[in-house]
Protein backbone atom coordinates (compact mmCIF):
# COMPACT_ATOMS: atom_id res chain seq x y z
CA UNK A 1 0.00 0.00 0.00
CA UNK A 2 1.30 3.47 -0.94
CA UNK A 3 0.08 6.76 0.51
CA UNK A 4 1.26 10.10 -0.84
CA UNK A 5 0.80 13.25 1.23
CA UNK A 6 1.19 16.88 0.19
CA UNK A 7 4.30 18.84 1.09
CA UNK A 8 3.89 21.85 3.38
CA UNK A 9 5.24 25.27 2.31
CA UNK A 10 8.86 25.93 3.09
CA UNK A 11 8.42 29.47 4.36
CA UNK A 12 8.57 29.67 8.17
CA UNK A 13 8.90 32.38 10.77
CA UNK A 14 10.00 32.60 14.38
CA UNK A 15 6.45 32.30 15.70
CA UNK A 16 5.85 28.90 14.09
CA UNK A 17 5.95 25.67 16.09
CA UNK A 18 7.96 22.55 15.29
CA UNK A 19 4.92 21.05 13.56
CA UNK A 20 4.96 23.85 10.97
CA UNK A 21 8.43 22.73 9.80
CA UNK A 22 7.37 19.13 9.27
CA UNK A 23 7.04 17.99 5.65
CA UNK A 24 4.64 15.22 4.74
CA UNK A 25 6.05 12.63 2.33
CA UNK A 26 4.84 9.26 0.98
CA UNK A 27 5.02 6.25 3.27
CA UNK A 28 4.91 2.60 2.22
CA UNK A 29 4.78 -0.85 3.78
CA UNK A 30 8.02 -2.82 4.24
CA UNK A 31 6.75 -5.55 1.90
CA UNK A 32 6.19 -3.29 -1.08
CA UNK A 33 8.55 -3.94 -4.01
CA UNK A 34 11.37 -1.55 -4.77
CA UNK A 35 9.88 -1.04 -8.27
CA UNK A 36 6.89 0.75 -6.69
CA UNK A 37 9.23 3.00 -4.71
CA UNK A 38 11.13 3.73 -7.93
CA UNK A 39 7.85 4.78 -9.54
CA UNK A 40 7.07 7.05 -6.58
CA UNK A 41 10.41 8.83 -6.87
CA UNK A 42 9.78 9.31 -10.62
CA UNK A 43 6.22 10.60 -10.27
CA UNK A 44 6.63 12.80 -7.15
CA UNK A 45 9.08 15.42 -5.96
CA UNK A 46 9.79 13.46 -2.77
CA UNK A 47 13.45 13.09 -1.84
CA UNK A 48 12.63 10.50 0.82
CA UNK A 49 10.01 7.86 1.51
CA UNK A 50 9.24 6.52 4.97
CA UNK A 51 8.59 2.81 5.53
CA UNK A 52 5.82 2.08 8.07
CA UNK A 53 3.83 -0.94 9.16
CA UNK A 54 0.05 -1.09 8.98
CA UNK A 55 -0.14 0.84 12.30
CA UNK A 56 1.98 3.72 10.93
CA UNK A 57 4.89 2.81 13.20
CA UNK A 58 8.16 3.74 11.49
CA UNK A 59 10.28 0.79 10.30
CA UNK A 60 12.84 2.67 8.22
CA UNK A 61 13.40 5.30 5.53
CA UNK A 62 14.57 5.38 1.91
CA UNK A 63 16.51 8.43 0.71
CA UNK A 64 16.34 8.99 -3.04
CA UNK A 65 20.10 9.43 -3.40
CA UNK A 66 20.91 6.26 -1.45
CA UNK A 67 18.19 4.31 -3.31
CA UNK A 68 19.56 5.05 -6.77
CA UNK A 69 23.12 4.66 -5.55
CA UNK A 70 22.30 1.03 -4.67
CA UNK A 71 20.41 0.45 -7.93
CA UNK A 72 23.32 1.94 -9.87
CA UNK A 73 25.69 -0.69 -8.67
CA UNK A 74 26.45 -3.74 -10.85
CA UNK A 75 23.39 -5.99 -10.98
CA UNK A 76 21.63 -3.59 -8.56
CA UNK A 77 18.49 -3.33 -10.68
CA UNK A 78 18.23 -7.09 -11.14
CA UNK A 79 18.86 -7.71 -7.44
CA UNK A 80 16.51 -5.18 -5.82
CA UNK A 81 13.72 -3.86 -8.10
CA UNK A 82 11.64 -6.99 -7.81
CA UNK A 83 12.22 -7.45 -4.07
CA UNK A 84 10.76 -5.79 -0.89
CA UNK A 85 11.92 -2.27 -0.10
CA UNK A 86 12.92 -3.50 3.38
CA UNK A 87 16.16 -4.75 1.77
CA UNK A 88 17.17 -1.24 0.68
CA UNK A 89 15.72 0.96 3.44
CA UNK A 90 17.76 2.50 6.24
CA UNK A 91 16.38 0.67 9.25
CA UNK A 92 18.04 3.07 11.71
CA UNK A 93 17.10 6.59 10.60
CA UNK A 94 17.11 9.47 13.06
CA UNK A 95 13.62 9.48 14.60
CA UNK A 96 12.38 12.31 16.82
CA UNK A 97 9.01 13.14 18.33
CA UNK A 98 6.90 16.19 17.58
CA UNK A 99 7.06 17.17 21.26
CA UNK A 100 10.86 17.36 21.50
CA UNK A 101 12.70 20.61 22.09
CA UNK A 102 13.80 22.06 18.70
CA UNK A 103 17.36 22.64 19.96
CA UNK A 104 17.62 18.96 20.95
CA UNK A 105 16.49 17.94 17.46
CA UNK A 106 19.03 20.30 15.86
CA UNK A 107 21.85 18.88 18.02
CA UNK A 108 20.90 15.29 17.10
CA UNK A 109 20.70 16.11 13.38
CA UNK A 110 24.02 17.98 13.27
CA UNK A 111 25.85 15.30 15.24
CA UNK A 112 25.17 12.55 12.68
CA UNK A 113 27.93 10.92 10.64
CA UNK A 114 28.92 12.36 7.28
CA UNK A 115 27.20 9.49 5.47
CA UNK A 116 23.78 10.37 6.96
CA UNK A 117 24.33 14.06 7.58
CA UNK A 118 21.97 15.22 4.79
CA UNK A 119 19.33 12.52 5.34
CA UNK A 120 15.85 13.56 6.39
CA UNK A 121 14.82 13.30 10.04
CA UNK A 122 11.68 11.24 10.68
CA UNK A 123 9.13 12.84 13.02
CA UNK A 124 6.59 10.78 14.98
CA UNK A 125 3.60 11.80 17.06
CA UNK A 126 1.99 9.44 19.55
CA UNK A 127 4.34 6.70 18.25
CA UNK A 128 3.00 7.08 14.70
CA UNK A 129 4.56 8.55 11.57
CA UNK A 130 3.93 12.29 11.41
CA UNK A 131 6.32 13.64 8.74
CA UNK A 132 9.97 14.49 8.09
CA UNK A 133 12.40 17.36 8.51
CA UNK A 134 14.93 18.01 5.75
CA UNK A 135 18.38 19.43 6.40
CA UNK A 136 17.10 22.70 5.01
CA UNK A 137 14.37 22.67 7.63
CA UNK A 138 16.93 21.86 10.32
CA UNK A 139 19.15 24.77 9.28
CA UNK A 140 16.12 27.05 9.12
CA UNK A 141 15.15 26.05 12.61
CA UNK A 142 18.73 26.65 13.72
CA UNK A 143 18.71 30.13 12.20
CA UNK A 144 15.42 31.00 13.88
CA UNK A 145 16.69 29.65 17.19
CA UNK A 146 19.81 31.80 16.88
CA UNK A 147 17.65 34.84 16.23
CA UNK A 148 15.50 33.97 19.19
CA UNK A 149 18.60 33.40 21.31
CA UNK A 150 19.99 36.79 20.32
CA UNK A 151 16.70 38.44 21.13
CA UNK A 152 16.58 36.57 24.41
CA UNK A 153 20.09 37.73 25.33
CA UNK A 154 19.18 41.33 24.63
CA UNK A 155 15.91 40.97 26.47
CA UNK A 156 17.75 39.36 29.38
CA UNK A 157 20.22 42.22 29.52
CA UNK A 158 17.39 44.75 29.37
CA UNK A 159 15.59 43.03 32.20
CA UNK A 160 18.81 42.70 34.14
CA UNK A 161 19.37 46.42 33.82
CA UNK A 162 15.84 47.10 34.99
CA UNK A 163 16.37 44.78 37.95
CA UNK A 164 19.66 46.48 38.85
CA UNK A 165 17.96 49.85 38.67
CA UNK A 166 15.22 48.57 40.97
CA UNK A 167 17.88 47.18 43.29
CA UNK A 168 19.61 50.55 43.28
CA UNK A 169 16.34 52.24 44.21
CA UNK A 170 15.78 49.67 46.95
CA UNK A 171 19.31 50.17 48.26
CA UNK A 172 18.62 53.88 48.43
CA UNK A 173 15.54 53.09 50.47
CA UNK A 174 17.65 50.85 52.71
CA UNK A 175 19.97 53.77 53.40
CA UNK A 176 16.99 55.90 54.42
CA UNK A 177 15.56 53.02 56.45
CA UNK A 178 18.80 52.57 58.39
CA UNK A 179 18.62 56.18 59.49
CA UNK A 180 15.13 55.56 60.78
CA UNK A 181 16.32 52.27 62.25
CA UNK A 182 18.79 54.02 64.51
CA UNK A 183 15.99 56.11 66.00
CA UNK A 184 13.81 53.04 66.38
CA UNK A 185 16.69 51.20 68.07
CA UNK A 186 16.86 53.85 70.75
CA UNK A 187 13.13 53.64 71.34
CA UNK A 188 13.30 49.84 71.38
CA UNK A 189 16.01 49.96 74.04
CA UNK A 190 13.76 52.08 76.22
CA UNK A 191 10.68 49.88 75.65
CA UNK A 192 12.69 46.71 76.27
CA UNK A 193 13.95 48.04 79.57
CA UNK A 194 10.42 48.99 80.65
CA UNK A 195 9.07 45.61 79.50
CA UNK A 196 11.72 43.77 81.48
CA UNK A 197 10.78 45.74 84.60
CA UNK A 198 7.07 44.94 84.14
CA UNK A 199 7.84 41.23 83.65
CA UNK A 200 9.88 41.20 86.85
CA UNK A 201 6.97 42.79 88.75
CA UNK A 202 4.53 40.23 87.31
CA UNK A 203 6.89 37.43 88.28
CA UNK A 204 7.04 38.73 91.87
CA UNK A 205 3.24 38.98 92.04
CA UNK A 206 2.84 35.43 90.73
CA UNK A 207 5.27 34.06 93.31
CA UNK A 208 3.33 35.86 96.09
CA UNK A 209 0.06 34.47 94.75
CA UNK A 210 1.43 30.93 94.66
CA UNK A 211 2.60 31.27 98.29
CA UNK A 212 -0.85 32.48 99.41
CA UNK A 213 -2.47 29.73 97.39
CA UNK A 214 -0.44 27.08 99.16
CA UNK A 215 -1.39 28.60 102.53
CA UNK A 216 -5.07 28.66 101.54
CA UNK A 217 -4.79 25.04 100.42
CA UNK A 218 -3.55 24.07 103.89
CA UNK A 219 -6.46 25.90 105.59
CA UNK A 220 -8.98 24.22 103.31
CA UNK A 221 -7.47 20.83 104.10
CA UNK A 222 -7.95 21.56 107.86
CA UNK A 223 -11.55 22.62 107.23
CA UNK A 224 -12.22 19.47 105.22
CA UNK A 225 -10.83 17.37 108.07
CA UNK A 226 -13.13 19.10 110.60
CA UNK A 227 -16.16 18.63 108.34
CA UNK A 228 -15.38 14.95 108.09
CA UNK A 229 -15.27 14.82 111.92
CA UNK A 230 -18.70 16.49 112.05
CA UNK A 231 -20.05 13.92 109.61
CA UNK A 232 -18.72 11.11 111.80
CA UNK A 233 -20.37 12.64 114.93
CA UNK A 234 -23.62 13.15 113.00
CA UNK A 235 -23.65 9.50 112.02
CA UNK A 236 -23.14 8.51 115.69
CA UNK A 237 -26.02 10.80 116.77
CA UNK A 238 -28.24 9.36 114.02
CA UNK A 239 -27.42 5.83 115.17
CA UNK A 240 -28.11 6.82 118.81
CA UNK A 241 -31.48 8.35 117.80
CA UNK A 242 -32.40 5.15 115.97
CA UNK A 243 -31.55 3.03 119.00
CA UNK A 244 -33.50 5.40 121.24
CA UNK A 245 -36.50 5.01 119.01
CA UNK A 246 -36.33 1.23 119.35
CA UNK A 247 -36.09 1.55 123.16
CA UNK A 248 -39.08 3.89 123.09
CA UNK A 249 -41.15 1.35 121.18
CA UNK A 250 -40.19 -1.33 123.70
CA UNK A 251 -41.09 0.99 126.59
CA UNK A 252 -44.48 1.78 125.05
CA UNK A 253 -45.19 -1.95 124.69
CA UNK A 254 -44.26 -2.60 128.34
CA UNK A 255 -46.36 0.40 129.49
CA UNK A 256 -49.34 -0.98 127.61
CA UNK A 257 -48.97 -4.31 129.39
CA UNK A 258 -48.86 -2.56 132.77
CA UNK A 259 -52.21 -0.95 132.12
CA UNK A 260 -53.07 2.10 134.26
CA UNK A 261 -49.90 1.63 136.32
CA UNK A 262 -47.81 2.23 133.23
CA UNK A 263 -49.69 5.31 132.00
CA UNK A 264 -47.12 7.83 133.21
CA UNK A 265 -44.28 5.77 131.89
CA UNK A 266 -46.02 5.64 128.50
CA UNK A 267 -46.22 9.47 128.38
CA UNK A 268 -42.49 9.71 129.07
CA UNK A 269 -41.77 7.06 126.44
CA UNK A 270 -43.80 9.02 123.85
CA UNK A 271 -41.86 12.20 124.64
CA UNK A 272 -38.58 10.37 124.33
CA UNK A 273 -39.72 8.86 120.98
CA UNK A 274 -40.66 12.28 119.64
CA UNK A 275 -37.30 13.64 120.80
CA UNK A 276 -35.52 10.72 119.08
CA UNK A 277 -37.39 11.42 115.83
CA UNK A 278 -36.48 15.09 116.04
CA UNK A 279 -32.84 14.29 116.74
CA UNK A 280 -32.73 11.86 113.80
CA UNK A 281 -34.28 14.43 111.42
CA UNK A 282 -31.85 17.09 112.53
CA UNK A 283 -28.99 14.63 112.14
CA UNK A 284 -30.12 13.94 108.58
CA UNK A 285 -30.30 17.71 107.91
CA UNK A 286 -26.81 18.17 109.35
CA UNK A 287 -25.49 15.30 107.24
CA UNK A 288 -27.05 16.80 104.09
CA UNK A 289 -25.53 20.20 104.81
CA UNK A 290 -22.11 18.78 105.63
CA UNK A 291 -22.21 16.64 102.48
CA UNK A 292 -22.87 19.79 100.45
CA UNK A 293 -20.04 21.54 102.29
CA UNK A 294 -17.73 18.63 101.50
CA UNK A 295 -18.70 18.83 97.81
CA UNK A 296 -18.11 22.59 97.83
CA UNK A 297 -14.73 22.05 99.47
CA UNK A 298 -13.85 19.51 96.80
CA UNK A 299 -14.84 22.03 94.11
CA UNK A 300 -12.72 24.68 95.80
CA UNK A 301 -9.81 22.26 96.03
CA UNK A 302 -10.12 21.43 92.33
CA UNK A 303 -10.39 25.12 91.44
CA UNK A 304 -7.34 25.92 93.56
CA UNK A 305 -5.43 23.05 91.99
CA UNK A 306 -6.30 24.27 88.47
CA UNK A 307 -5.44 27.84 89.47
CA UNK A 308 -2.13 26.74 90.96
CA UNK A 309 -1.29 24.70 87.86
CA UNK A 310 -2.17 27.59 85.54
CA UNK A 311 -0.27 30.00 87.74
CA UNK A 312 2.72 27.67 87.64
CA UNK A 313 2.52 27.57 83.85
CA UNK A 314 2.16 31.35 83.77
CA UNK A 315 5.15 31.67 86.06
CA UNK A 316 7.20 29.48 83.73
CA UNK A 317 6.07 31.58 80.77
CA UNK A 318 6.97 34.75 82.62
CA UNK A 319 10.44 33.40 83.37
CA UNK A 320 10.86 32.54 79.69
CA UNK A 321 9.63 36.01 78.74
CA UNK A 322 12.04 37.52 81.20
CA UNK A 323 14.94 35.62 79.65
CA UNK A 324 13.74 36.70 76.20
CA UNK A 325 13.60 40.32 77.31
CA UNK A 326 17.10 40.06 78.72
CA UNK A 327 18.35 38.59 75.44
CA UNK A 328 16.40 41.21 73.51
CA UNK A 329 17.88 43.96 75.60
CA UNK A 330 21.39 42.71 74.87
CA UNK A 331 20.52 42.35 71.18
CA UNK A 332 19.09 45.85 70.95
CA UNK A 333 22.16 47.20 72.68
CA UNK A 334 24.31 46.06 69.75
CA UNK A 335 21.78 46.94 67.05
CA UNK A 336 22.98 50.49 66.59
CA UNK A 337 26.38 49.22 65.51
CA UNK A 338 24.77 46.79 63.11
CA UNK A 339 22.61 49.53 61.62
CA UNK A 340 25.71 51.58 60.93
CA UNK A 341 27.35 48.60 59.25
CA UNK A 342 24.23 48.02 57.11
CA UNK A 343 24.29 51.63 56.03
CA UNK A 344 27.93 51.34 54.99
CA UNK A 345 27.21 48.14 53.04
CA UNK A 346 24.20 49.78 51.41
CA UNK A 347 26.35 52.65 50.23
CA UNK A 348 28.81 50.17 48.73
CA UNK A 349 25.96 48.26 47.05
CA UNK A 350 24.58 51.49 45.58
CA UNK A 351 27.95 52.29 44.05
CA UNK A 352 28.29 48.70 42.80
CA UNK A 353 24.87 48.82 41.13
CA UNK A 354 26.00 51.86 39.18
CA UNK A 355 29.02 49.89 37.94
CA UNK A 356 26.81 46.92 36.94
CA UNK A 357 24.46 49.21 35.00
CA UNK A 358 27.37 50.68 33.04
CA UNK A 359 28.67 47.15 32.28
CA UNK A 360 25.24 46.05 31.00
CA UNK A 361 25.03 49.10 28.74
CA UNK A 362 28.46 48.28 27.30
CA UNK A 363 27.52 44.61 26.74
CA UNK A 364 24.24 45.56 25.04
CA UNK A 365 26.10 47.94 22.72
CA UNK A 366 28.63 45.18 21.92
CA UNK A 367 25.81 42.76 20.96
CA UNK A 368 24.21 45.41 18.73
CA UNK A 369 27.57 46.01 17.01
CA UNK A 370 28.40 42.29 16.67
CA UNK A 371 25.29 39.99 16.71
CA UNK A 372 27.50 36.86 16.55
CA UNK A 373 28.59 37.39 20.18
Amino acid sequence: MIQTLQTVPEAVNENQTLASYVRQVPHVLPTIQSQAVHNLFRTTSAESIVVCDEFLQVQGMVMKTHFYKELGQRFGTQLFLGRPIALLMDNRPLIVTAHMNPMEIIDLALSRTEEKFYDAVVVTKDDKFFGILTMRDILGMSRIMQQLSEGLRKDTLTRAKEMVERIRALVSQVVDATDEGRNESSRMTMFTSEGRQVIEEVNTSLNTFLTLNHHQQAQIDVLASRIESIQEITQIISQFAGQSRLLTLNAQIEAARAGQYGRGFRVIANEIGQLSDLIQRKAIDVDTITSQIVQDIRDILKFNEDTRRMSGQTSDAVEVALRVFNDLFESVSTQNGNVNMIRAYANDAYAGSNDVTRSIDQLTQAIDDNPSI
